[in-house]
């Protein structure tokens, strides 16, 4: 893949998540990722800040299946931040 665009503002979002273990179902994870989110392309509202985009998929199954057309949403996340912890 190789993109081109024009950055915009990152919009910050955070996520929590719990990942509960498949042995000991009371014991869990917790995870939450901090990060500005660029969108560069989104084809539902109409927004597209690509400059270019060059898309290949290699392999006899996957050549077939991708032609680059796929893409509804593209994002940049210029920063992360991702803390995890034990309860």
């Amino acid at each position: 893949m190789a993109l081109r665009y024009v950055c915009g503002t990152p919009v910050y979002g955070r996520r929590d998540f719990r990942i509960y273990s498949g042995s000991k179902p009371e014991f869990y994870r917790i995870y939450r990722v901090e990060h500005g989110e660029d969108l560069l392309m989104s084809r539902p509202p109409g927004i597209d800040r690509t400059q270019s985009l060059a898309f290949k998929a290699t392999g006899p199954r996957l050549s077939r299946l991708f032609d680059g057309a796929e893409f509804v949403s593209i994002a940049a996340l210029p920063w992360t931040r991702r803390v995890v912890w034990v309860d």
